[in-house]
Parts: C-alpha cells; structure tokens; sequence
C-alpha cells in the first residue's frame, strides 16, 4: 500500500477502527475536531511511518529532561509493518527522551501488538472489562 497523508491515515483508521460501528458521524467529525486543535499545540508532535502515525502529547518533564507522554496510534498497518513501525516509533521517543508513554485504547486490532512490545520495552496493559477499553504505560528508556 502506498503512503497516505496524515489526515487520510487518521479518518481511515477512525473508520476501520474495531469499535467503529458504535460511533456515529458527529463523533468522528468531533474527533477529528479534537485533533486538528491538538495539532496547533507545541506539546503535541505527529510522527508518521508508513500508513501509521502517532500523536504524543508531552504532559510532564522532571529536572532531567525526560519525559512522560500521551499516546495515540492511528493504524492503517498491519502485522510485520506495524512492527517496524511501532519499534520505529519508540526509538524516535527514546531520542526525544520520553521515558514513559501512556496510552488509552478501546482498537482491540492493537492487542497482539502489546505482548510484541514487551519483547523489548517493559510494558504494562490492563484491561477495563467492562468498557473494554485498555490502559497501558510503556517504559521506553529502560535498557531491553
């Protein structure tokens, strides 16, 4: 698949999304609302790899300069490519000196990808039964 732009990866993820059918029009054009503010905010970087991008937002930084920030993963990739992406992806936080990303998710196509993560960065991922939604954090400077 050839590389799309950031606002296509982003509405087509929202509508491939694996909870997509309980959203409705007006929430997705809220939700693509939200992040068109949130990309006017100097705390808030893009990064895209191939038809996956991430939004973090930086919301603490001890006296050291590292970082805890939010994440959010808007996926159009799949299985070895999603790998390279997210791996990607964490070796750019850990040059940014994000020392923890925090993520929310209710995208149950992302669930395989946890146990992957954990083969080189500890993670921890709790599951709200529920909502279904899962809550996880990811050490991404602690050595592999």
């Amino acid at each position: 698949m050839e590389q799309l732009d950031i606002p296509t990866v982003i509405f087509k993820s929202l509508q491939t999304h694996s909870n997509a059918a309980k959203y409705t029009s007006r929430d997705m054009v809220n939700t693509l609302n939200v992040l068109a503010a949130l990309g006017t905010r100097k705390n808030v970087v893009l990064d895209q790899f191939r038809n996956t991008v991430f939004l973090t937002a930086t919301v603490a930084q001890d006296k050291n300069g590292y970082k805890v920030a939010e994440m959010w993963v808007y996926q159009l990739d799949k299985g070895a490519d999603m790998v390279d992406n997210l791996y990607s992806f964490l070796e750019k936080m850990k040059k940014r000196k994000v020392s923890v990303l925090k993520f929310v998710t209710d995208n149950t196509k992302l669930v395989p990808f946890f146990a992957t993560i954990g083969k080189k960065y500890p993670i921890e991922v709790r599951r709200d039964a529920k909502t279904n939604t899962f809550y996880g954090t990811i050490n991404v400077q602690e050595p592999e």
